[in-house]
């Protein structure tokens, strides 16, 4: 079936752009946990940003509450795949597509697009070894610093949430963004997986503690510090499917982690799950 999905999604971006569209709203359950954090987190009068927006399972929630929304997409298959699905949105202004990957520095980079799915695809050739092969693909791609493009695509906008899901690049990602989150203190939703990167989450918290962030995770329901984050126990290998693209039944894998540093969202956070459990 993972094969069938990446002939779609790599011949046929618009028929697959539909298909995504379709399966989305006749099955609102299918996706992420965390995508009912969005309407939590996201603000009626902020911006939100979509960092790795891939084919747009957290855009288009985000366009429901946000008062416009950035998706960064650095690869262009999932771009033709945007444009079909948010094409009214972007018509109307609502949502921009920045068709590049967010790094610390100004340049070009290589996306590395595995064949088990465009979902896994990294700037970080080590992340994605474990599905390397002979249908990989390697795509030269623009990268730019978040915090260079703000008056591209801010114009004195605030910016209240930010997604990043970019498969072991998230502290390349963020380095080149603090001045944006010191200046906005968005929300942050961030995937990230000590499998793709080791140390990822010790290098998260030790970039966003010093600017006020505080770290949070979903498990049972409940919102927990993530001081105390097992990764031996939350982050199994074995609780994933082969391509390492789901969750099997059953089994815990914690792979998305919230930052706020505002009060407002936390209240809104811990109205929806409860104080959060310390470490």
């Amino acid at each position: 079936m993972a094969g069938l999905k990446t002939i779609i999604e790599r011949r046929m971006p618009r028929l697959y752009a539909r298909l995504i569209d379709f399966r989305d709203r006749m099955a609102p359950d299918y996706g992420e946990k965390e995508l009912a954090l969005v309407p939590i987190l996201a603000e009626a009068d902020a911006d939100a940003y979509d960092i790795g927006a891939n084919h747009g399972a957290y855009t288009a929630p985000m366009l429901q509450v946000a008062g416009r929304v950035v998706a960064f997409e650095p690869n262009p298959t999932m771009g033709k795949v945007l444009k079909t699905r948010f094409a009214r949105e972007l018509r109307e202004g609502r949502l921009v597509l920045m068709p590049m990957a967010l790094g610390d520095a100004e340049g070009e980079a290589v996306l590395h697009v595995p064949e088990a799915g465009s979902g896994l695809a990294s700037m970080k050739e080590e992340a994605v070894q474990s599905v390397s092969t002979p249908g990989m693909l390697h795509i030269a791609v623009a990268v730019r610093r978040l915090d260079d493009l703000k008056s591209d695509i801010g114009r004195g906008r605030r910016v209240g949430f930010v997604k990043i899901d970019v498969e072991g690049f998230e502290g390349t990602a963020l380095r080149g963004a603090v001045e944006t989150l010191k200046a906005h203190q968005p929300s942050l939703l961030i995937e990230a997986e000590e499998r793709h990167t080791p140390g990822t989450l010790a290098e998260l918290q030790a970039l966003l503690g010093p600017i006020g962030y505080r770290g949070l995770y979903l498990l049972d329901g409940r919102l927990h510090d993530m001081t105390g984050f097992d990764i031996a126990r939350l982050q199994d290998r074995s609780a994933l499917n082969a391509e390492g693209t789901r969750r099997l039944p059953d089994r815990i894998y914690v792979n998305n982690f919230i930052f706020v540093a505002r009060p407002e969202p936390l209240a809104r956070l811990e109205a929806a799950y409860g104080p959060v459990v310390s470490a």
